[in-house]
């Protein structure tokens, strides 16, 4: 603070309260300012020892120093007289467990008499085997086939997974009659003898015949078909499937069968 002797007066004007602004601005009067100095108390030692007025507490004996303790496992007196004797349950109707096994006794159900439960209940029936499926025969892709019903031994026979239905390949068909459509004329050469076979169905170029495929005599169903190239029987997988696995690394036929 200020000294009293640098107070403003009363009235100051202008120019005097601007004056001692500067001045205090200035710090001029700095060393004037009083800092009140703090009191350090002193800090006590918390692990210092300390005194306390009470009486030490007596801490209680433990009970196996004691002489005089009760035995934890000594018989106390119950207020009974008589000991309580439970009576003996034996249970009634009922066969031993463990006995000789005799005839079976069918158990009592609540509202349901004995021959309901002697003859209405049956056994759940086995479920039947599933059918075994017919060994396959192993059929080289190409081999000779007899068409026994028209009498034509040794024809080529290729085996084609490929094709849906069985061919006969000929050089030539045509039908005897076109309008009745009941009687076809075909050549497996082309300077063979002529062969007639009646349809499997009229008007339908399909000729039925047996067929020797291994050791398995089958009646199968041949389309004709004329082909250039090569004459003989095409087995389709309506022949093949479920009887025969084709060997494509195996053929038993040559050009001089």
């Amino acid at each position: 603070m200020p000294g009293t002797d640098d107070a403003l007066p009363e009235d100051p004007t202008r120019d005097e309260i601007l004056s001692r602004l500067d001045e205090v601005l200035q710090g001029e009067d700095d060393d004037d300012l009083e800092i009140p100095e703090e009191d350090e108390e002193e800090i006590e030692d918390p692990w210092a020892p300390v005194e306390d007025d009470g009486d030490d507490v007596a801490l209680p004996t433990p009970a196996g120093d004691d002489e005089e303790a009760e035995e934890l496992w000594e018989p106390v007196e119950d207020g009974v007289a008589d000991d309580l004797v439970l009576a003996e349950l034996e249970p009634e109707g009922r066969d031993d467990p463990w006995g000789a096994s005799g005839a079976t006794q069918t158990p009592e159900l609540p509202g349901v008499s004995r021959r309901l439960v002697d003859e209405g209940f049956t056994l759940p029936r086995a479920r039947p085997q599933p059918a075994l499926l017919p060994a396959l025969r192993t059929l080289p892709w190409r081999s000779t086939a007899d068409l026994e019903s028209l009498e034509l031994p040794n024809l080529l026979c290729v085996a084609d997974p490929t094709a849906t239905g069985s061919r006969l390949l000929v050089a030539a068909w045509a039908w005897a009659d076109e309008a009745a459509g009941d009687l076809l004329r075909f050549r497996i050469s082309d300077d063979g003898p002529e062969i007639e076979a009646a349809p499997a169905s009229p008007h339908e170029a399909v000729i039925e015949s047996v067929i020797r495929l291994v050791d398995l005599d089958l009646r199968v169903r041949l389309h004709l078909e004329a082909a250039r190239d090569q004459r003989g029987v095409v087995l389709g997988r309506d022949v093949l499937a479920g009887r025969f696995v084709v060997d494509a690394s195996r053929e038993d036929w040559s050009e001089e069968d």
